[in-house]
């Protein structure tokens, strides 16, 4: 696997990680800034990590070159 892609899923990784520690910590507390947190930074953070994650997946094999097929 490339170098690149690596930090590409490492990236990823890190936003579903904020994600979800930023959803743990909206559970501690009770309120509207609690559910904002949730949804504005926890879900958020989770879904781009995800479709990064998905994105990477489809367009990783793209960027291999195809061994050339020589005739004898």
């Amino acid at each position: 696997m490339q170098k690149r892609t690596k930090s590409r899923f490492r990236l990823a990784a890190l936003f579903i990680v904020i994600g979800m520690l930023l959803e743990l910590v909206s559970f501690w507390w009770v309120g509207p800034s609690a559910f904002m947190l949730f949804i504005g930074g926890g879900v958020l953070f989770s879904v781009v990590g995800i479709g990064l994650y998905l994105f990477i997946l489809l367009t990783a094999n793209r960027h291999k070159s195809e061994p050339e097929i020589t005739q004898s």
